[in-house]
């Protein structure tokens, strides 16, 4: 994982997402642009690659090695118990993987 600083970032889903960065670890969050209705899909999983487990992967199987690293701003949507969003990745075709609404999320929501 390459680790991000607010002067190097580039956006992948600008028009969709903006990431807010706190200073600390693990504290920077993505924050939606748009609303979004429970069921529907935020982004597309493109660019992702295998990586190990870390913080930063999402489990993608039942192995200990099926990690996936996301490559994106998608890497700044937080933990939450209660959670608003879910990474959706049902498909056995990797190119339909992606980040779905589990609730109503509001344009300054944080994805979690």
């Amino acid at each position: 994982m390459v680790v991000v600083s607010p002067s190097s970032y580039v956006p992948t889903h600008p028009r969709d997402f903006v990431v807010e960065f706190v200073p600390g670890e693990y504290r920077s969050s993505l924050k939606s642009l748009k609303t979004f209705q429970p069921g529907e899909t935020l982004a597309l999983l493109t660019g992702i690659s295998k990586g190990p487990k870390a913080y930063s992967s999402v489990q993608c199987g039942s192995g200990p090695g099926d990690h996936i690293e996301l490559n994106s701003d998608l890497l700044y949507v937080n933990h939450s118990c209660e959670p608003n969003v879910a990474f959706d990745l049902s498909s056995s075709d990797q190119t339909k993987w992606h980040l779905k609404a589990l609730k109503p999320i509001n344009a300054g929501d944080a994805c979690a």
